[in-house]
């Protein structure tokens, strides 16, 4: 009596992976049924000649997962909040989940990505330029329902260094 959903899901036993360390090293395969490490384990891929230092970025485990947890997050529409001390990444791991090339799925009825606004915040932000910034990139669909450019496309709005914006004038 097993549900037809999960029926076949996962056929056969699976095994734990041979390892030292933790599961979290790991990520299941359902195509394959079997375990996979995040980052495979070998020589590290050097970067393209020509990359300024800035842009090197060293995959690990972790930015693995995070990206991961952020694809599958956005492709059910929810809403995600990273958090982390300053300089650990946290900017580098979303433009490389979630921007051209990381984007693994969730394209909306239109067949096309999501419409991605980075918005950048300080304490100095004002809520207008929040709300500018958004409202410049969608279109109008009728009296007060604005949208992507394309019907069916969504929105991927990204705040960069949440921080609470200064107090306005009125609140």
């Amino acid at each position: 009596n097993t549900p037809p959903h999960i029926d076949g899901a996962l056929p056969g036993v699976v095994t734990l992976p041979a390892f030292d360390g933790s599961l979290f090293d790991f990520s299941f395969d359902a195509a394959r049924n079997e375990w996979t490490p995040w980052v495979p384990p070998g020589e590290p891929v050097p970067p393209t000649a020509g990359t300024p230092f800035a842009q090197i970025v060293i995959p690990t485990a972790e930015s693995a997962r995070i990206g991961y947890l952020l694809r599958a997050l956005c492709d059910a529409g929810t809403h995600a909040l990273l958090v982390g001390e300053s300089g650990v990444g946290k900017s580098t791991i979303v433009r490389q989940a979630l921007g051209p090339g990381g984007w693994g799925g969730a394209l909306g009825k239109s067949g096309r990505p999501p419409l991605q606004i980075a918005i950048p915040f300080s304490a100095r932000t004002p809520a207008t330029l929040l709300r500018a910034v958004v409202d410049s990139r969608m279109r109008k669909r009728r009296r007060g329902v604005y949208g992507p450019p394309h019907v069916g496309q969504r929105a991927l709005v990204c705040v960069d260094d949440l921080a609470g914006p200064a107090l306005e004038e009125f609140g």
